[in-house]
């Protein structure tokens, strides 16, 4: 009797364990499939940005066969939604030995014809591209048929793509496309910036002349000149979109500080004592004594990107190398 009570002892608490294991895993499993599943609208307005510049009102499910549309002309209802959001993503932002990336692609093309890029939406710059080649768009066909046709005629139907290791603080030549001043600028303030010059790993152009960058303003103090005080601005080198579509941070190194302090900003064009303050990192900080900060536009400076990055780039030239840019 005795040796039944222990054995039913055993198997209750041998049920007890597995019904718990049961409970933290079925947890684990809706925890994650939640993850997977908020993530998807994050997913869905980064494509719809790249693609057209705004996001689109609706359901994921309407918004995804949607972009379906767009980039293969038909819509795909054999896999779960998230895996045709997975194949969307990727076709946008994944290049590979087997072929490029959307964004890498229309990248390559535009660099190709005019040897730089724009900021647009993808489907303006195509859109852009075929009429100042055809004469027209060709709206009406997917994005994949219009991307052939173009590497058809600017490419040789592929674009060289190649994917290169860039450590972090690699130098980074801006323009400002808008003069900022501390007497009307205000906190949160996005200013856009353009690659002044391609940068290049390896022979690759990893991020194109013209790519689009930011800057935010996170402090500005008007100068109070009746009382002698100083006109600040403090801004924050955001990110700059590279060669594969892929927004990657930017910093300000101790190699930019020193870059920088050999252009106009800094020796004092617009006002004498403009000077770089600390500390070295995202943020960095211009005083002009009793007079407000001005920086105008199209004034040159340097930032650095901020982490070691996998960068997938193009080779211009039909894969003739180019000097890497230091």
């Amino acid at each position: 009797m005795g040796l039944s009570i222990l054995t039913l002892e055993k198997y209750l608490k041998k049920v007890c364990y597995l019904s718990l294991f049961s409970f933290f895993l079925l947890i684990f499993n809706v925890n994650f499939a939640f993850a997977q599943s908020a993530n998807m609208p994050d997913r869905v307005t980064q494509v719809e940005m790249a693609l057209s510049g705004s996001i689109s009102s609706g359901s994921i499910t309407d918004r995804v066969s949607n972009l379906e549309n767009i980039i293969w002309g038909q819509t795909d209802y054999s896999d779960s939604l998230d895996t045709r959001l997975s194949k969307i993503y990727n076709a946008v932002f994944e290049s590979s030995d087997q072929g490029s990336g959307i964004a890498l692609d229309v990248n390559a093309l535009e660099y190709s014809y005019s040897k730089e890029v724009t900021s647009g939406s993808i489907l303006d710059r195509i859109s852009n591209l075929e009429k100042k080649i055809y004469g027209s768009a060709y709206q009406s066909y997917s994005l994949m048929d219009r991307l052939s046709k173009l590497n058809n005629t600017l490419l040789g139907g592929k674009v060289n793509q190649v994917n290169v290791s860039v450590d972090a603080g690699k130098l980074v030549r801006f323009r400002i496309l808008r003069t900022i001043s501390s007497k009307d600028s205000v906190a949160g303030d996005i200013v856009p910036l353009a690659v002044d010059e391609n940068v290049t790993q390896n022979g690759a152009i990893i991020i194109p002349k013209g790519s689009y960058a930011e800057l935010r303003v996170v402090q500005a103090d008007r100068a109070k000149h009746y009382l002698g005080g100083d006109g600040k601005l403090q801004v924050e080198f955001r990110f700059v979109t590279c060669s594969d579509g892929i927004n990657r941070s930017l910093v300000l190194s101790k190699e930019a500080v020193e870059k920088n302090k050999s252009l106009p900003l800094t020796v004092g064009v617009s006002a004498a004592g403009l000077i770089i303050l600390g500390p070295i990192g995202l943020i960095t900080g211009f005083f002009v004594p009793g007079r407000d900060v001005e920086i105008q536009k199209n004034t040159l400076f340097y930032a650095s990107l901020k982490d070691d990055s996998h960068i997938w780039g193009f080779l211009p030239n039909n894969g003739n190398s180019v000097n890497a840019n230091q």
